[in-house]
């Protein structure tokens, strides 16, 4: 009996811990904040942003965040879903195919935690920076036309960072494409099929 209640706050415990969102989104104060650590939380106050729900069938309160500076997909994907693929890939070739790039090359990839921070070279002369973070059921694509929170999220998780694309001339975009709404046509993302014949 005591061996199984262990088990069982053991995972309570695990299942916790991996829930952590290492982001959130503020619509009273409009501010996104990033969990750097425990004890540190990076806050980015955005300007009259505009907030998109958006659903399909294997989604949870998922949404577009759109200001002059961001682009943002917040996809939570419901526990019996999945992705098909690799969710910046899709995120990534969709923002290329939608704005009709000539380019779409990454210079700069660094993985922290849950964090991804990429740097592309857009049609051979602008610089374009993104911010991926992974959860256990939620992905945030962050398109960072300015690149400075690109920078100072990254700078919080790795003081060491050096930019070495600041002087290239920035990308700048009215991104509007939604993975979550076009999923339905894309099969971004289905419900699990599990065979029970067995």
């Amino acid at each position: 009996m005591i061996k199984n209640l262990l088990i069982l706050f053991t995972v309570i415990y695990f299942t916790g811990c991996s829930s952590v969102m290492p982001y959130t989104y503020s619509s009273k104060t409009n501010e996104l904040k990033f969990e750097i650590s425990e004890e540190n939380l990076f806050i980015k106050k955005l300007n009259n942003p505009e907030y998109i729900m958006t659903s399909d069938r294997c989604t949870n309160e998922s949404y577009l965040l759109k200001e002059k500076r961001y682009f943002i997909e917040f996809v939570s994907l419901q526990n019996n879903c999945s992705w098909n693929g690799l969710p910046d890939g899709y995120f990534e070739r969709e923002f290329k195919f939608e704005l009709k790039l000539k380019s779409m090359v990454a210079v700069e990839r660094i993985d922290i935690n849950n964090f991804s921070f990429s740097t592309f070279k857009i049609n051979d002369k602008y610089s374009l920076n993104t911010i991926t973070i992974y959860t256990g059921d939620s992905n945030i694509f962050i398109i960072d036309y300015e690149g400075k929170l690109h920078e100072q999220l990254l700078l919080k998780l790795n003081p060491t960072y050096q930019n070495n694309f600041a002087l290239m001339p920035r990308f700048k975009a009215d991104y509007n494409y939604s993975m979550v709404r076009f999923n339905f046509f894309n099969s971004y993302f289905n419900r699990d099929v599990r065979d029970f014949s067995e």
